[in-house]
């Protein structure tokens, strides 16, 4: 057995270079009230704070129109908007009568008309996907009435990486 459960780092070096790759959890997302952010400043670790720009690139290599990209985002947040309002409409019935998210997105989608062309289509489903991504599971699992139950218990602040990998807390334990 090796400690630290999840948290794994792997080290590796070339020539004159070393790296450290974390291979299990390696973000602390919200540095305000997260102990690992308390335990990272108690040990003096520095904190390398996670970028909110991130450029898409086309399957070319070309990176993306920044206005075509900020207006997807734009549509892909008006989505989620109107499919929340709709279960604050109908919040009892709704826990009844539940669908997927990524079937009530669709069904937006369709109706007003978002994302048509193939570029628009594209970089939406990069959104869905990275939300996705983000709550560990298929659109088709997440539930439209729950699937954002856990915002509210968030840490706040900047999303993190510590250098050297995660597994500096439990070599400093």
């Amino acid at each position: 057995a090796r400690p630290g459960g999840r948290v794994r780092t792997k080290k590796m070096s070339g020539g004159d270079c070393v790296a450290a790759a974390d291979l299990g959890g390696s973000v602390l997302t919200g540095i305000n009230g997260n102990p690992l952010g308390v335990l990272a400043r108690q040990l003096g670790f520095p904190l390398h704070k996670v970028r909110d720009i991130c450029p898409l690139y086309l399957p070319n290599g070309n990176t993306v129109n920044p206005e075509i990209d900020s207006k997807v985002e734009v549509l892909f947040n008006k989505l989620l908007d109107r499919v929340c309002k709709l279960r604050q409409s109908m919040m009892e019935e709704a826990k009844s009568i539940d669908v997927p998210l990524g079937t009530a997105l669709e069904a937006f989608r369709h109706v007003y008309k978002v994302a048509e062309d193939p570029q628009e289509k594209m970089l939406l489903d990069w959104h869905l996907a990275n939300l996705e991504y983000a709550n560990a599971t298929l659109m088709s699992n997440l539930s439209m009435v729950f699937w954002d139950q856990d915002d509210p218990f968030e840490m706040g602040g900047d999303h993190c990486f510590i250098p050297g990998g995660n597994d500096r807390f439990i070599q400093a334990l």
